[in-house]
């Protein structure tokens, strides 16, 4: 019996770009290219949206926190400012001045991990979290 063709498992997997810019500006300039629903294109409205989707879901991918950090409080305008959210947890809150879409991305006020977002003046938390090795294995 004739075998299918053989592929070499690599672990990591190998990432073949495009790659996102490790430096604030860059960063921003190339996620808000996307466009994540906003009306609001001006100040990096659609770059907020990205990055609270991708801090929500997939919080790994090859930047590190201190870089999404530095990006969000690149955003002209931006505020930072400690809260209670309304799972009654000490958050910090950046801010943003857009009339749609995102206009606020919380962090844990004690781990300074990712903790939701604000959008059309509602909280959605992230209340529980699970680390997993690569997507589809869970620990």
């Amino acid at each position: 019996m004739v075998a299918g063709p053989a592929f070499t498992l690599i672990d990591p997997p190998t990432r073949a770009g495009p790659w996102l810019p490790y430096d604030p500006q860059p960063l921003l300039d190339k996620l808000n290219t996307y466009r994540a629903g906003c009306s609001d294109t001006a100040g990096y409205c659609n770059a907020v949206g990205v990055i609270a989707n991708l801090l929500n879901g997939y919080a790994d991918v090859g930047i590190s926190s201190l870089t999404w950090y530095f990006s969000l409080a690149d955003v002209p305008g931006v505020t930072v400012q400690n809260i209670t959210d309304a799972a009654g947890r000490a958050d910090v809150e950046f801010s943003f001045p857009f009339t749609g879409g995102v206009t606020g991305i919380l962090f844990d006020a004690r781990t300074y991990r990712f903790a939701g977002y604000v959008q059309s003046g509602a909280q959605t938390l992230l209340l529980e979290q699970a680390n997993v090795a690569r997507p589809g294995v869970l620990p």
